[in-house]
């Protein structure tokens, strides 16, 4: 690391467009050192006014098809969009059609959007609502998904059920299919473990977080000290690394309580997580108000 210390005194730039410029340059530099195609980037304002910049790898739906190529069999039909977008899009309609999107997304039973757009998201949302998709989910919180209204709107035009997750750990059966297949095998995280001489000697991933984290937890944990488990197991999905918002009260802390917590029954423990506000799923009912589990 090198300590540079004729970096400018004046306020950071900090509205959309410099962030997408960061964004873009940055994704140069991952792109020409192998670490990925795109990069996001979020801005944090401490209260004693440091201002703090998170660049990082874009590749979140990657993952979920990493995961789910290496640990189910769902069928899956994935199409990309553009890895930086403009920060409002007038005409979501028309930008979508510019798109070209493989019509075949729209003859699934379960969409997940990683398009982190307000504006794109819900558009996405209401054509596949349209086209006879069964749910969605929208991973990222509700600030990147549009708005509660604007969804319950769709919902209740086209019929889709849609849950929005800030973090997809989070994600439980909920009586709605074609979620509860998905949900089955990715989600909160769920293990079976087995001890030996006080450490854990094996650990079987029963329900994974969508993004992979709980395998690779499950692998580093095997060997530790059984009272020292539940923490370890929080701090390897930290490490994997998780991409979940840093920052605030849910985020990737919430992710590592949810990998703590099952450590936690695995061994047989009564526990009582709490969820942040923020990272409570949004569960969106055609005719119904948007509600947080």
């Amino acid at each position: 690391m090198v300590r540079r210390n004729d970096v400018p005194t004046h306020e950071p730039r900090t509205d959309q467009e410099a962030l997408c410029a960061l964004a873009r340059a940055t994704g140069e530099l991952f792109h020409a050192t192998g670490q990925g195609r795109g990069c996001v980037v979020e801005h944090e304002e401490l209260p004693d006014r440091r201002h703090y910049f998170f660049c990082y790898s874009e590749g979140y739906g990657e993952r979920l098809l990493e995961t789910i190529a290496e640990h189910t069999d769902f069928e899956v039909v994935s199409v990309e969009v553009p890895q930086v977008l403009p920060g409002f899009i007038e005409d979501p309609e028309e930008f979508v059609k510019e798109l070209n999107l493989d019509p075949r997304i729209f003859q699934a039973d379960l969409l997940i959007l990683y398009t982190f757009h307000p504006d794109l998201t819900p558009e996405i949302v209401r054509m596949a609502g349209e086209a006879g998709v069964k749910a969605a989910i929208i991973p990222g919180g509700i600030g990147r998904a549009g708005s509660i209204g604007e969804l319950e709107k769709i919902a209740e035009k086209t019929g889709i059920h849609i849950e929005v997750d800030e973090i997809c750990c989070t994600l439980e059966e909920c009586g709605v299919p074609a979620i509860d297949e998905f949900a089955r095998k990715l989600g909160r995280p769920e293990l079976k473990v087995e001890t030996e001489d006080g450490r854990i000697s094996q650990v079987n991933v029963l329900r994974g977080s969508p993004c992979g984290a709980t395998w690779h937890a499950a692998t580093g944990i095997v060997g530790k000290k059984v009272d020292e488990a539940a923490a370890m197991t929080g701090l390897f999905c930290q490490q994997y690394p998780c991409r979940a918002v840093r920052g605030t009260p849910g985020g990737i802390h919430t992710s590592g309580d949810l990998h703590k917590d099952a450590m936690e029954r695995a061994l047989g423990r009564l526990t009582n997580l709490v969820l942040p506000e923020q990272s409570r799923p949004i569960k969106i009912e055609p005719g119904k108000r948007g509600r947080k589990d």
